[in-house]
This record gives structure tokens, sequence and C-alpha cells, in this order.
């Protein structure tokens, strides 16, 4: 089993967690989508308290109806998105939440 260790920025914000994985290490949202990998865990924290919880701002996809959503709440229970896809005008301002972590339910947009 995976052990992942929570990451704080220097005020004691949580930005996310590592793990152990393959021989190196994950970076993960707080909300449990994997970011990054690295070789070593002390780079892996450094990267994720150094970026923070700028991945909050990104855009994504919410993977259930394709449809492009921005994060307004994060927690390491639960996520909610606000869908702002144009072509989804019936679902536009919904409001979905998602139980964390959220595997591949939510992915960044390129």
């Amino acid at each position: 089993m995976n052990t992942r260790h929570e990451v704080h920025r220097d005020d004691g914000e949580l930005v996310g967690f590592v793990r152990p994985a393959g021989g190196g290490w994950v970076t993960e949202t707080v909300f449990g989508h994997e970011l990054d990998r690295f070789d070593y865990r002390a780079d892996a924290e450094t990267s994720l308290a150094a970026s923070g919880l700028a991945y909050l701002v990104d855009r994504w996809r919410l993977t259930d109806g394709d449809l492009a959503v921005q994060i307004i709440e994060a927690s390491p229970e639960r996520v909610t998105v606000l869908v702002i896809d144009f072509g989804a005008s019936e679902r536009y301002g919904e409001r979905i939440s998602l139980d964390a972590p959220v595997g591949d339910g939510l992915r960044r947009e390129p």
C-alpha cells in the first residue's frame, strides 16, 4: 500500500501530497490528482511547495461528461467545480462536488 505524505507551505497551508510510486515519487493535488513524477522525495516536496496551490486556477476537464470546469473548493475530502463549458449551455454554471481522491475524474487541460 502506498502511503501519502502531506506537503505544506511555509505558512502551514496544505498544498498537496507526495507518495512513492515505481521507484520514484509522485506529487498529488490536495484532492488526489496526480501532478508530476520525480526520482527523489525531496525534489517532489520542493516542487509542490514551490508551486503551492497554483494548480487550482488551471482549467480542468471533468471526465464524466467531458466538461470544462474551474475548481472553486478543494480539500482532501472533496473538490467542488464550476462548469464553465460554453458548449454545454444547459450545464453552464452548475456546481459539481466529487469525493476525493478524484483519480481520473478530473484532468488538467494542457
